[in-house]
């Protein structure tokens, strides 16, 4: 089992060496054929308490391009679109939903809404320099998808571990976009053009999925051979809270948990992450049975925790206190991960 053990940490390692080294391979930038109109939109619901940093973002931004900004309500019932009228300075537009309720619906309507070729959704609950805008003019080229940055703030303890989580899924989505084989996407940032979008509607069968509107657009344009480019240009990103609490790590998890209920493509990309993350659980507490309070234990462990700094360097980058957390993270990690497994699948209710 010990032998089992090193070779499972081992294979951790190397992965996290070569996907580290793939993401060199990534675009930062692109001179030619940039971007000169972006629609920008915003589905939401109920956000009042936490739209405000986005609009502060808007606000300060400053940029020559052509904008347009698409706020759509997915039948809210408080302050939002009272707060937009009031606090936002730019011209935008606040639409309704006219299909039913739900995020993937929402962001539909915008895109139908949009006048501009080319789109990026946002979350309601993000902000961004005051560069990012004109970045995005400067540095991008057209393509059928484009994936970028998104990076977590954190306040609490609980969030920093999140956030290595968070880490861990960004080596491995940045570096297997290396090799052209992206596995994840975010919509608090996410581009693709309106054309493309509304050809693969046609034949999308997620919509009654509540979760997932980026993830399952992404599949698609996989399963379409699209055109999908991926860029790790800090300029290009932008910021969203961390789940600051246990209760909200859980619910968030459960979202992308919720991702799965439908079928994912299976190549050799989505089912590394996977199988890897269930080998190293298991190998994980295997090393605490079988080794604790022997040498070998320490090897063990010394091997798990090299593999997972190189994984969530972007992270322990940071802060020098964050190589502690990472060591907590050790204990806590395999804990949750059976956790999460084992609880049941909660509806998602916001977006349903």
């Amino acid at each position: 089992m010990a032998i089992f053990c090193i070779a499972i940490f081992s294979i951790e390692l190397l992965a996290a060496i070569v996907l580290q080294l793939a993401k060199f391979r990534l675009p930062k930038s692109s001179k030619n054929n940039p971007i000169k109109a972006i629609s920008f939109i915003i589905p939401f619901h109920n956000e009042a308490e936490r739209i405000l940093p986005l609009i502060q973002s808007i606000n300060a931004s400053q940029f020559t391009g052509k904008c347009e900004f698409i706020f759509v309500d997915d039948y809210s019932n408080d302050r939002t679109v009272q707060l937009l009228k009031e606090q936002l300075k730019v011209p935008f537009q606040a639409i309704q939903n006219k299909y039913k309720k739900g995020k993937k619906r929402a962001i539909h309507s915008g895109v139908l809404a949009a006048t501009h070729d080319f789109i990026i959704t946002w979350d309601a609950d993000i902000n961004f320099k005051p560069d990012y805008i004109q970045s995005l003019f400067e540095e991008l080229k057209i393509a059928d998808l484009i994936i970028l940055p998104v990076k977590m703030t954190t306040k609490s303890f609980v969030s920093k571990l999140a956030t290595i989580e968070f880490a861990f899924i960004e080596t491995f989505n940045q570096g297997l976009a290396g090799f052209h084989n992206p596995i994840a996407c975010n919509g608090a940032n996410l581009g693709f053009r309106k054309a493309v979008f509304l050809e693969l509607s046609e034949s999308r069968t997620d919509y009654k999925t509540p979760s997932g509107d980026d993830m399952f657009l992404m599949w698609k344009m996989l399963e379409k051979n699209k055109n999908i480019v991926l860029y790790k240009n800090k300029a290009l990103a932008v910021s969203t809270p961390a789940p600051s609490s246990f209760s909200a790590v859980i619910r968030q998890r459960q979202r992308w948990k919720g991702k799965m209920k439908s079928p994912i493509p299976m190549t050799f990309a989505t089912v590394l992450p996977l199988m890897l993350q269930f080998l190293v659980v298991g190998a994980s507490i295997a090393t605490v049975l079988l080794a604790v309070d022997q040498p070998l234990f320490y090897l063990l462990f010394a091997l798990k925790f090299l593999a997972e700094m190189v994984a969530s360097w972007s992270f322990i980058k940071q802060h020098f206190s964050h190589v502690i957390v990472l060591l907590i993270h050790q204990i806590w990690y395999p804990l949750y991960a059976i956790f999460l497994v084992g609880i049941p699948l909660r509806k998602e209710e916001r977006w349903s």
